[in-house]
């Protein structure tokens, strides 16, 4: 066994209807492997470390890129 498991994250662009309603973004990649959820006003951000963040401008060839180093089977 080579590593334990390794989560790779990909953020999605906001769907028609949530632009439409003018709805807030609340999860944005700071880093390769961090990601920063807005929590509220006056609430600190949450942030958490990932194996890979994938931002919303990623397609799917990406997401195969990140991980066809380690994914088995």
């Amino acid at each position: 066994m080579k590593d334990s498991i390794k989560v790779c994250i990909r953020l999605r662009p906001p769907s028609a209807m949530e632009q439409a309603n003018g709805d807030e973004v609340v999860v944005h990649q700071l880093r390769e492997n961090t990601l920063s959820v807005t929590t509220g006003e006056g609430k600190p951000n949450l942030e958490c470390a990932y194996g890979a963040v994938l931002g919303s401008e990623c397609g799917q060839e990406d997401v195969f890129k990140a991980v066809v180093g380690t994914v088995e089977g």
